[in-house]
This record gives structure tokens, sequence and C-alpha cells, in this order.
């Protein structure tokens, strides 16, 4: 059978072209072990030398979607010259070779860019075919400073309970304010890192907050030596999180590129979010631009907004019929959803009349 028809039937309900899906299109060499943790991404040809970056840095398991936008089919010798040459490139890179696989998804020019863009849908591919029971979603620009991996390991007995329960590790991220620091100046310690931040080099970047605030806490990670609970959770909260490949909901696929979509869809499900006390990520490039325009920017913004009700009724339901309503797992649903829930029966969203 082939991928083609496999898919079809498997997401039969998809808006997406799943034919043009082409999974394992690269295959690396390494059988990862099932307990260890692969960072999944997403990328275009114009950003493949920041997935070697990556590589480079992880030397672990990577699952990547490629995602390859053409008047083209995916046949055509233009398409088929620019995959030669990624090829070429793949085996020639060690790291590549042996720790990423690469999944192609092709996809006809569309006539907005939330379409074309569609980031979520790259987010549950390359999580869908990763070969590790524990992944952290991280875009190419970024890239591991610390020994993840070791911290996961060495705390296994405590942290794999805990992500097979649904809850999530999370990864402080930060930004060179300005970004002129070349690759050897990238901190590698907590130390080294703190001292950055006291001569005003570099920030905890939260997205959508201003640098060294947000819910992650700076403050209290600075101070920190043990894991520690995010208190003030918002809907806009996206850190960079190590989660269950298997215990997690799947990205909400309407969404153009908004993984704070996914995440809210985790802590309705009961997810807490624990922070890594000694562990970060670097952002190395400046931050993209916004690929949508002015006006769809609106309007994905007002869907998500939207849909926050519709996604607590849809895991209050969920919870209630498993029977864990009056369980700690229901806590954030009936924390965030309390307004929708006591509105039930009234056909309204937002403080009952």
């Amino acid at each position: 059978m082939s991928d083609a028809l496999k898919f079809s039937k498997i997401f039969s309900n998809s808006a997406f072209a799943i034919e043009n899906i082409q999974p394992y299109y690269f295959r690396a060499t390494s059988t990862p072990l099932p307990e260890d943790i692969s960072l999944i991404t997403h990328i275009t040809v114009a950003s493949w030398p920041q997935l070697e970056r990556l590589a480079e840095n992880w030397q672990a398991p990577i699952s990547a979607t490629l995602h390859i936008q053409s008047k083209s089919s995916p046949l055509s010798p233009d398409i088929a010259d620019i995959l030669r040459d990624l090829g070429t490139k793949y085996r020639s890179n060690i790291a590549m070779s042996s720790h990423v696989d690469i999944h192609l998804y092709f996809s006809p020019p569309a006539s907005s860019p939330s379409l074309a863009l569609a980031h979520n849908v790259d987010r549950n591919l390359a999580r869908l075919f990763a070969r590790t029971e524990f992944i952290c979603d991280v875009p190419a620009g970024i890239i591991p400073a610390t020994r993840i991996r070791n911290t996961l390991r060495t705390n296994q007995k405590s942290f794999t309970p805990r992500l097979r329960d649904g809850d999530v590790m999370v990864v402080p991220l930060f930004t060179f304010i300005e970004h002129a620091a070349k690759h050897s100046a990238v901190p590698r310690t907590k130390a080294s890192l703190l001292s950055l931040v006291s001569k005003g080099i570099i920030g905890l970047d939260d997205k959508h907050w201003e640098l060294g605030n947000g819910p992650t806490n700076f403050e209290r990670w600075r101070n920190s030596e043990t894991l520690y609970a995010v208190k003030d959770y918002e809907v806009h909260y996206e850190p960079i999180v190590i989660q269950s490949r298997n215990a997690q909901p799947w990205c909400p696929e309407r969404f153009a590129d908004n993984e704070a979509a996914c995440l809210f869809a985790s802590y309705l499900n009961g997810a807490d979010f624990w922070v890594l006390p000694d562990d970060f990520m670097i952002q190395l490039e400046p931050k993209r631009g916004n690929d949508l325009s002015n006006f769809e920017s609106v309007i994905q913004n007002r869907l998500y907004a939207k849909s926050h009700g519709e996604m607590c009724v849809h895991f209050a339901r969920q919870l209630d019929s498993l029977g864990l309503w009056d369980t700690p797992k229901a806590k954030n649903a009936i924390a965030q959803c309390s307004r929708v829930i006591s509105s039930w029966g009234k056909g309204l969203i937002g403080k009952p009349e």
C-alpha cells in the first residue's frame, strides 16, 4: 500500500494535501533508543543550513519536516534537482546522515500565507514520524546549549513518570539582545549565561513578553537549583518543552503557526509545566517577522481567542467522560474554563445571565 493511500485512509478528514507527504525521504542511519529525546522541527530549502547547525549541536535524533512549496509537481525536473542537491548535502554531513530523519511535505502555492505556511501541520508530521518516546519542538534557528539528554537520563526515575502522565518540561530560551554574537560565544553553562544576562547581552525570551519577563519567571530560574512549576500560565505561553510523543493532544491544524494552541491543549488536558533549573537553549537567528498579512494576523488571533471556550468544553467533556473530572487531572480545565462551564445549557459563552 502506498504512503498516499495509507494517509488518505488514516487522515480522511485532513484539509491538507496528504498525498504529497513522503515520510523518511532521508532516513538517518542511527537507530535511536526508544526512551531518548528527538528534536522535532520544520524547515524549507532556504533554512537547510539552520538544520545542519542544529544537528551538529544536538548530535542525537531529529525528526524534521521539509516543506517545499512550488507550482511544479513533486516529480518535475526543477524539484528533482533541488532534492538531489539536498541529498548530496545530507549524505556529506555526518551529523545529518547519522541522526536526522527528513520527511518531505510538498504543497502547491496557496492563495493565502496562512494556508501555505501551515506549520502546525509540519509540527504534527515531524512528531508523527519521530522514532523516540520523548520529543522537543525546536525551531531550526535555535540550538540546545546544555546537555539536555543527560539531564533527562540522570533524572529518569522522577522525570519519566511525569512525562508519561502528560506533564511537560520547560527548557528556558534565551536570545541575544544584539544578534552579533558568533557561534563560539554561545554560553554553555548557567554561570556563563547569567554573566551575559548581568551585562545586558542576553535575556530570557518568553514569546509575547518583554525579555526577562513571562511565565517562565527568570528571577526564580536564576536562583533555582531544582525543578519548579510554572505558576502564571497564560494562553499565549509557548515555551520550548520536552514532552511525551504519545501523551499529548495533537497541534490544532486550523492555525497557521501557533504553538501556544498546541500547549494550551496540553494544559487543558492536565499538563503541569515544570521548568528545568540548569538547562537552556539559545536563539541564534534574529526573530523572524510575521509571514502573514495584517489582515490574516487579525483573523488568526481572533480565531485563537474564539477557540478558547471551544477547547475548554472539548477537554472538560473528555475528562468527565473518562471519569477524571474529580481528579487533579482536571484542575487546569476547571481553573481555565470556569466561565464556560458555568454557562452550559444556556447557550452562552461567558458569564450566565
